[in-house]
């Protein structure tokens, strides 16, 4: 029983090492290429669907609405530390 319990606890272990790795390699991937802009302002375009399917079932049907939208930013920096951003969506 103790056995069980040990190995639960290594794997328990391990797996917060894992995930701690992960995040951490994903905060050097986003951050390094940060450090390397030095531009004074940007402009931004994203956008978004949904996009779902009808339901039909016993005899009652639901209608799904498809929807989609977009976003359009501006930011400007001031210094290293201080920015305004305007946003339209």
């Amino acid at each position: 029983m103790a056995e069980l319990r040990q190995i639960r606890d290594m794997k328990g272990k391990l797996i917060k090492r894992r995930i701690g790795t992960i995040i951490l390699g994903f905060s050097l991937l986003f951050a390094v290429p940060a450090l390397a802009e030095d531009t004074r302002s940007e402009v931004n375009l994203e956008g978004t669907g949904f996009f779902t399917k009808d339901s039909n079932n016993h005899g009652i049907s639901q209608r799904a609405t498809n929807a989609g939208g977009f976003l359009v930013g501006y930011r400007y920096h001031f210094n290293d530390w201080l920015a305004a951003e305007a946003d339209y969506g």
